[in-house]
Order: C-alpha cells, then structure tokens, then sequence
C-alpha cells in the first residue's frame, strides 16, 4: 500500500514500452521506467490505453417503452400522400408563402400584410353597407369609401385570386364572370352597387335620376341572376351578397314609388310604366325573401348562416306585402304575412325581447 490514500499502484505496464518496441530490444515493463532505458538514460514512454467506454442502457429500455417505436401498418404510401395533400390543402400552404432562398420572406410578408389590410378595409365597407338600410336617418352618407370606383381591387380570397394582383379581372366592376370570385368579393360588388344606388338617390335632377335607377336595376338584375348561378354550380354560400343586393332592390323601388306625389311627375307615361315595374318588382324580391325564409326555417339546426341584413329583408317584405292594395281575402298575401310575421317573431326571440322587431315595420 502506499502512502496516498491507499490505492493500490501498479509496478508493470500492460504493454512494452514504445523505445524497446522501436528498437526490438526486451522490455521489463516497469513502471515509471524499463531497466533497458534507465542503463541506457533513455526517455521511456508507455502507449497511453483509451478509457472504456460505459455502455448506456437502449433507449426503450430506458423509456420503459414496450411497444417498438416504429410500427408497420397497412396504410400504403398512396394513402399517406393524400393525407398530405389533404392537409396541405386545408391549411392553405403554399410554397410562397414559406420560401427557402434568401430575401424572399419579406416580400412574401409586405404582400400578406397588404392583403391582411385590404381585406380588413373591405370588411368595414360590406358591414356598414349591410346594416345601412336599417339606419334611422336614410340620408346619413356612408362613412367609409370605394376610392377607386370599378376599378377597385377585390379582397383576396382563399377560392379566389391568390394575391392583389390588379388586373381588371379581379375589380369590383367585373360583374359577368361566374368563376374566380367567391362570396366575399361578392359581397364587395354588392356593397359597390348599392353604393351607387346612394349617389344617385342623391341626385338633384329627379328624371335623370329614375334613369338611372331603371339602368341600375338591370344590373342588379343581372348579378342576383349571376350569383343564383354560382351557387348552383359551385355551391357557393353567398347569403351576404344576394342580401344586399335584395335589400338594394327594395330601397330603389322604394325610392321609385315615393315619386308617386312628385308634381313635375304626376300623370307621365314614363313615372306610371316606372310604378308598375317597381311593384312587379317588390313582388318578385318579396317571393324571394320568402323562400329565404322557408330556407331558415327547414336548415336552423344544421347551422345555417344567416346575412347581417336578414331581418332588414324580412321587415321590408312585410312591408310590402302589408302595403299593397288587394281585395279582402286574398291568399297570397295572408299566407306571406303570416309566414313573415313568424320569421320576424323568430328573429325577435334570437335577439332578446329588448328589441322589438315588428314596431319597425311601417305601413
């Protein structure tokens, strides 16, 4: 034993040392030198040996896993790949948006972040239009503003175009494509034709303006027809643009039978063929209101969406229908009543009894 703490030192070496191994001379092997390098004064060195290593315990053993990490299942590689493909789709990945070269991630970012604030500033622009039939004063103007008339870019949209692109293609003038625009760029040229309907309900010259009226109406026409289309063909929802425009078509009309009293009018051709179509017409949006109606009654439970300016609509049909001079007992109009009567005791019932929703309707 030795006087350091009674370890116990080893007087040989596993190995010859690397002079007499060099030299092919005998070795002893003692420690700290070989008897051949001390009577020769030599430097006697020992090859140093690697410290084992401890071997570490399987990582399952380790986890307390029993079951193999890696399972073979039947699922094929085709499977799997779509699965993929599913989730990629449903995430709305796209290669753009996650570049890998260098100095893409910032241009990528200023496009999302100006189609984030357009799509925000067109947020603003559809719910104020959507509540606007209902305000108590007809003629307050609107607050926010289409600066660039139907040259203005639509938002972006998942199903329609990818980025703000500028092309006329994707403006909110472009009312005749079916393809391309999904509900909320529809919702966009809703608000910008009832926009126009403001500006020239506005206008000071009252001929010029029912000129107008009958022009826009045409085309009011002719995008509800187009959306109806839409919705056949891609099953589009698009119950905020088709309400808006319904609610757009009761106003002009509306508009179009005040004039009824307007004594430069009165007892023209032209104002009494403008009466007759707008009651045609009131007629033909009320029908359609109650088959909005019939839809909301039949798909409540299966959660249904339900436009901002839905009961708007259904006041303005009731109105309607309660306005119009008839003989006593007639059926359609007692069935419409009734029927939107329950829509609007319906609605009443979803918002609270603090609002009372029929006191609303005029006659």
């Amino acid at each position: 034993m030795s006087a350091d703490g009674g370890r116990c030192m080893a007087s040989h070496a596993a190995q010859v040392c690397l002079t007499c191994k060099s030299r092919k001379k005998k070795c002893d092997k003692a420690l700290p030198g070989c008897g051949y390098c001390l009577r020769k004064n030599l430097s006697c060195r020992y090859r140093r040996r690697a410290p084992q290593r401890t071997a570490r315990p399987d990582l399952r053993d380790e986890a307390g896993v029993s079951v193999p990490l890696l399972i073979n299942t039947s699922t094929s590689a085709d499977e799997v790949s779509a699965e993929v493909l599913s989730l990629i789709r449903n995430t709305g990945y796209t290669t753009a948006n996650y570049p890998n070269s260098a100095g893409k991630p910032a241009a990528v970012d200023i496009r999302l972040q100006q189609d984030e604030a357009a799509n925000t500033w067109w947020t603003i622009v559809i719910c104020e239009r959507s509540i606007w039939a209902e305000a108590a004063n007809p003629d307050q103007p609107l607050v926010s503003r289409i600066p660039d008339g139907d040259q203005t870019v639509l938002p972006a949209e998942q199903s329609g175009r990818p980025s703000s692109d500028p092309n006329a293609a994707w403006t909110v003038g472009n009312l005749r494509s079916v393809h391309g625009i999904g509900p909320f760029g529809r919702a966009a040229q809703a608000s910008w034709l009832l926009d126009k309907f403001v500006t020239i309900s506005q206008a000071k010259d009252v001929p010029d303006g029912l000129e107008k009226m009958q022009a826009l109406d045409l085309e009011l026409q002719g995008f509800l027809s187009l959306l109806l289309q839409q919705h056949v063909k891609e099953g589009a929802i698009l119950c905020e643009p088709v309400a808006i425009v319904l609610g757009t078509m009761f106003k002009l009309h509306q508009n179009i039978l005040d004039h009824q009293t307007n004594a430069v009018l009165v007892g023209s051709v032209q104002l009494e063929g403008l009466i007759r179509r707008s009651r045609g017409a009131l007629d033909a949006a009320t029908e359609m209101v109650l088959d909005i109606v019939e839809t909301h009654a039949a798909s409540l439970d299966a959660g249904i969406s339900i436009a901002i300016s839905y009961p708007y609509l259904v006041k303005a049909g009731l109105q309607h229908v309660r306005g119009k001079i008839s003989s006593k007992g007639n059926v359609w109009l007692d069935d419409a009543d009734t029927r939107l009567q329950r829509a609007l005791d319906s609605l009443q019932l979803t918002q609270g009894p603090s609002e009372d929703l029929s006191a609303n309707v005029k006659i």
